[in-house]
């Protein structure tokens, strides 16, 4: 992937390390970003945390992430989606039906909106709040470094 943005971005710096351990100095950055990463990290918490270290005080916080969808009829939906159609799709496209059976694993068990605002919280950002894309499908959480 880094090869990839490479070429399609030679201008930019790129970065590989750890999310739990990032290559960068305390209060480096105004605002981080992170999509659809959160949940695969070994720890939430150590990588909410570590977020916070590299974040100058006051700094915004952004997390795009699947959640739990809030709207009955696409619920339903994507649940039968996630666990049937997805593995098979991914699976015939990419030939790897396994990456594809790990999302809703992954998804199931990362937590619901309101539990990763407590998370945020606790972690130490303020004025934390998230927004529902696509009837909860994803969710936008921002935060501020308190």
């Amino acid at each position: 992937m880094l090869e990839l943005a490479k070429k399609k971005a030679p201008q930019l710096r790129f970065v590989e390390g750890d999310a739990l351990r990032l290559p960068f100095a305390d209060s480096q950055f105004d605002c981080i970003t992170i999509a659809f990463a959160l949940r695969n990290l070994s720890s939430v918490e150590a990588g909410l945390e570590e977020l916070k270290r590299v974040l100058k005080p006051k700094g915004v916080l952004a997390i795009l992430e699947f959640s739990q969808p809030t709207v009955p009829g696409i619920r339903g939906f994507v649940r039968i989606y996630y666990s049937r159609l997805l593995p098979l799709i991914g699976g015939w496209f990419s030939g790897s039906r396994s990456a594809y059976e790990y999302l809703p694993k992954s998804i199931g068990k990362f937590p619901n909106q309101e539990s990763l605002v407590g998370m945020i919280r606790a972690a130490g950002f303020e004025d934390v709040e998230f927004e529902n894309l696509s009837g909860g499908i994803a969710a936008l959480h921002t935060g501020r470094r308190a």
